[in-house]
This record gives structure tokens, sequence and C-alpha cells, in this order.
């Protein structure tokens, strides 16, 4: 039993002591910003998406085509009637 008040004793002793050298160190990382008054700072904008020549040209030539296949269908549709 006593031995386990001893190691009780230094475990106390050494919380205490960690304790005792760690404190001041955290007391002095507390942020200056905290208590200071904040700074507007406006929010960056994005600059508008300008799709490449290329897509435009696939985008138009894909709808150019599906056009045409509407027409035809329709073409062939009457034709049977």
């Amino acid at each position: 039993m006593e031995k386990v008040g001893k190691l009780a004793m230094l475990l106390m002793v050494v919380v205490i002591l960690s304790l005792w050298l760690v404190l001041p160190v955290l007391a002095d990382a507390v942020p200056a910003a905290i208590t200071d008054t904040p700074i507007p700072t406006e929010e960056p904008t994005a600059p508008p998406v300008v799709p490449e020549a290329s897509t435009l040209l696939l985008l138009g030539g894909s709808a150019t085509s599906l056009a045409a296949y509407v027409g035809l269908q329709i073409r062939a549709r009457r034709s049977k009637s």
C-alpha cells in the first residue's frame, strides 16, 4: 500500500510540474487578433466562365445534326402516310 501511495504522489508532482511549465506558454499563445477589431475584407469574385471556341463548335455541330435528324424523321413519317 505504501508503494501505491508513493507512486500516486510522484504522479501528482509530475502533473503539477508539467502544468506549471506548460500553462505560461499556452497563455502567451493566445492570438492578439481576437482582441483587435477585424479588418473588413472583400471576397474575391470568380471570373465569368467563357467556353472555348472548340466547345462552341462541337455544341453547334451537334445541335445542327440533331435538327437535321429530326427533320429527316418528320419527312419520313409524312411520306409513309
